[in-house]
């Protein structure tokens, strides 16, 4: 059985939705596009969790996290969107690659679930900012507030005990941070 689980629109108007299995094992999932006129179009599949998904503003690189192999990087045509080369931007250690956001100045924003931690990697691949939260499943983050400065980090308690929740009752709470660097205006869906 399979669900959606990270989604988030692209600068062509479409929307992009990856897939992961509900049971511990399973096949491998794939992304997908919603296109305005309501086509859907499998842009590629072998994926283990389909997670964080953004784009650089020259509309020529996509940042892709996948749960179970690290943060990927394509080459992108600017005009139409249309994937091009494959490469390994990131492997992450201490947790696994959860939601992702770029800022203004092309830093990728991870969240890292398992780690309590929110990375930012430069665009050569190096983290520079690290931010601590004192819960360990960091799930996303979006840069909001008038003028994008503010960067909202989300969390979750999922599957915790009692006990768990006790040592972290902060679990599941969404977290406000201005880290110096600004936000982008979010991309529309056109449909």
């Amino acid at each position: 059985m399979f669900r959606f689980n990270d989604g988030k629109p692209d600068p062509w108007g479409n929307f992009w939705a990856g897939t992961c299995t509900l049971a511990d094992e399973g096949p491998p999932c794939s992304l997908y596009k919603l296109s305005p006129d309501g086509a859907v179009t499998e842009l590629f599949g072998d994926i283990g969790l389909s997670n964080g998904l953004d784009w650089s503003d020259d509309r020529k690189t996509f940042y892709f996290a996948d749960s179970h192999a690290g943060v990927d990087v394509f080459g992108t045509d600017p005009d139409t969107g249309t994937l091009g080369t494959r490469r390994r931007f990131v492997e992450v250690s201490g947790g696994l690659p959860d939601g992702l956001t770029l800022d203004v100045e092309g830093g990728l924003w991870l969240a890292v679930w398992g780690s309590g931690e929110l990375r930012r990697y430069l665009p050569d691949g190096r983290v520079d900012v690290v931010v601590s939260l004192p819960v360990t499943q960091v799930t996303s983050a979006a840069f909001g507030g008038a003028d994008l400065s503010t960067l909202y980090i989300t969390t979750a308690g999922e599957n915790f005990t009692p006990a768990d929740l006790a040592a972290q009752p902060h679990a599941g709470d969404i977290f406000a941070c201005t880290p110096g660097v600004s936000g982008r205006p979010p991309y529309l869906f056109g449909g």
